[in-house]
């Protein structure tokens, strides 16, 4: 019997501060019927098996695999088509899986945490086993570098105070089509056809929209000469010698969406969101 607190959460070799974590596994089953039967003769596969993992962690400054898997897969454009698998372990169950999404919220007083889903379309390896040990054990909170809004930036040339995000949603997809082949239960590739990058900030200046296709660092005075926001390791209030950071881009990025939320006893906010696709 393996308990929560003796189990590993890697992405790519590196342990992640998990809260949950799900994994299912698919078979694509279609009865079928024959004249003079009644009822199905069989079920035959109509698809290939599929493995979905979904969890929920804490980030961290210095070690955010997902993240940097999805720079890469934002780069596909300028690389290759053909996606790349990722090996991700949970409790000693091992796949190669593709990003589907990433996100995370950012409220004032709290810790940043992520969920995020993958997908695999081969069959898993290994079995339920406690934490590694030795040579190969997984090291966690290397550096307790957790992300928190009170060290998350949304600004340039110091105005935070003057235009202040009072809540940001970051959101990523991915759709892939894998690719199968005569004789083969498995696909010989695996190819991503698009991506989408949402921001969405709460503030409380309304933005109407000007046109189709607005860039997104017109709309939002916060980055007329940065497109990044940055999310710093909560440690640097107290030690500013800890600089390490993650930065996201919005540029490029166009505006889609604006609106205006009044509610009994708050504050009217509205917001902003901003999209690119890949």
């Amino acid at each position: 019997m393996v308990y929560f607190d003796n189990c590993d959460v890697a992405v790519n070799g590196s342990g992640i501060l998990a809260t949950s974590a799900t994994l299912a596994s698919v078979n694509y089953l279609d009865p079928a019927y024959i004249l003079e039967m009644r009822g199905e003769m069989s079920k035959p596969p109509t698809d290939s098996i599929r493995n979905t993992l979904n969890m929920e962690y804490f980030i961290e400054v210095d070690n955010e695999p997902n993240l940097e898997i999805l720079n890469s897969i934002k780069a596909f454009r300028t690389d290759d088509h053909i996606s790349r698998p990722f090996p991700v372990e949970i409790a000693g169950i091992i796949g190669n899986y593709y990003l589907q999404s990433y996100q995370f919220g950012v409220t004032p007083n709290q810790i940043v945490s992520a969920s995020v889903s993958y997908v695999c379309y081969e069959p898993l390896t290994g079995d339920l086993s406690p934490k590694k040990k030795g040579a190969e054990e997984i090291d966690y909170n290397k550096s307790n570098s957790l992300v928190h809004g009170w060290t998350t930036y949304v600004a340039s040339s110091g105005n935070a105070v003057e235009i202040p995000t009072y809540k940001l949603d970051y959101k990523f997809s991915a759709s892939y089509t894998p690719i199968y082949t005569m004789g083969k239960k498995f696909p010989k590739q695996v190819q991503m056809l698009s991506a989408n990058e949402e921001v969405d900030f709460e503030r409380d200046r309304y933005r109407h929209i000007v046109f189709s296709g607005e860039k997104a660092a017109e709309a939002l005075p916060n980055f007329a000469n940065d497109n990044d926001f940055d999310l710093f390791e909560v440690e640097s209030l107290c030690d500013p010698l800890q600089t390490g950071r993650l930065k996201i881009s919005i540029s490029g990025a166009v505006v889609t969406n604006t609106a205006l939320k009044a509610n009994v006893g708050q504050h009217v906010r509205t917001s902003v969101s901003v999209a690119k696709h890949y």
